[in-house]
């Protein structure tokens, strides 16, 4: 069975993946989700029936080809498979200057050669070694145009193949463009700041609402931590673990592009045991430690704003599990 998976996406994120090095940084971080990953299944996105097979290829072709694909070629298998191949013009990087694109459909004729079967199923986008050597901010602008495209030509076939379409299964596809997206959930994604301009900010930011700066650790060229401790008692030495991440990309004047920021802290995390004298400190520990928090964001929001991605918005995390909570295992499944 092909793989029915498009080979998150530019830089988005839908699995992630982690690619090699862009020729700012040598890491193989990249913030974007170059390659978008489907669930496994067996189910087509639609069925097909009595529509000439010249119409059904057709339909499929025009369909990419009003969404900026450029139709290539098909290829038949000895299973019955039928391979389209598209090209989607790449205007922003003269070394990927088409991106291939594969839709795959099961083909079965009948006598009058029109369709009793004929399954269409999801896009693949072949692995092209240059999209993940591009620089970030390249694969965002070319993923912002290609995902709305392969939705466009969905839609197209659904709209103009409905005469057709078994309407009791029904057209199942999700749209994969929802807009831009950084690496992690609820990453922020910064330009046209220096690094360790950012790096003050988030370290005003966090001192202020009551974290205590610990050591600022350099992972790799590209990742670095900004490590914190947030007291459990009032002036205590002990504190919860707390880290704000950066993945960074510079350009050639030394700014973010980009810079992503995203915490990272286990609320789960076991605390030491609380003494007597620290009673009243531990049961004020969430409280304290949730204001602290949301203080940092919203001050951090106010100071970075400018500074976000283009097509961004300023993303603040959930609240998680309250501190110190026993972490929930999943049941154990007995063959």
């Amino acid at each position: 069975m092909f793989s029915q998976s498009i080979w998150k996406c530019f830089g988005f994120p839908i699995a992630m993946m982690i690619f090699t090095a862009n020729s700012f940084s040598q890491t193989s971080y990249s913030p974007i989700e170059l390659h978008k990953k489907y669930n496994q299944t067996s189910l087509p996105v639609a069925i097909y029936k009595n529509i000439k097979r010249e119409d059904f290829k057709k339909l499929i072709i025009a369909a990419f080809e009003t969404s900026n694909f450029s139709f290539v070629s098909t290829t038949e298998t000895p299973d019955q498979n039928t391979l389209y191949k598209f090209s989607y013009a790449n205007s922003l990087d003269a070394k990927s200057p088409g991106i291939s694109l594969f839709v795959r459909t099961n083909e079965t004729i009948d006598g009058q050669k029109r369709c009793a079967n004929c399954f269409l199923r999801l896009p693949n986008l072949i692995d092209d070694p240059t999209l993940k050597n591009l620089p970030w901010m390249t694969q965002y602008e070319i993923s912002s145009g290609f995902y709305p495209a392969i939705d466009k030509a969905y839609s197209t076939i659904q709209n103009n193949g409905q005469q057709y379409m078994d309407q009791k299964f029904g057209f199942d596809y999700r749209k994969q463009w929802d807009g831009e997206r950084n690496f992690e959930k609820y990453g922020n994604s910064f330009i046209g700041i220096s690094l360790s301009d950012l790096k003050r900010d988030v370290v005003q930011t966090y001192t202020e609402a009551g974290f205590l700066l610990v050591q600022d650790r350099n992972m790799d060229a590209s990742t670095s931590d900004l490590i914190f401790s947030f007291p459990i008692e009032i002036d205590g030495k002990e504190g919860v673990g707390y880290r704000v991440r950066f993945f960074n990309q510079l350009d050639g004047n030394g700014f973010c592009n980009p810079c992503e920021v995203a915490e990272i802290y286990d609320p789960h995390q076991k605390l030491p045991a609380a003494g007597i004298s620290g009673m009243s400190s531990r049961l004020t520990l969430e409280s304290r430690f949730i204001t602290g928090r949301t203080r940092a964001f919203e001050q951090l929001k106010n100071t970075t704003t400018r500074y976000l991605r283009p097509r961004t918005s300023f993303t603040i995390p959930p609240k998680p599990a309250p501190l110190g909570s026993p972490r929930v295992l999943a049941p154990m499944v007995v063959t």
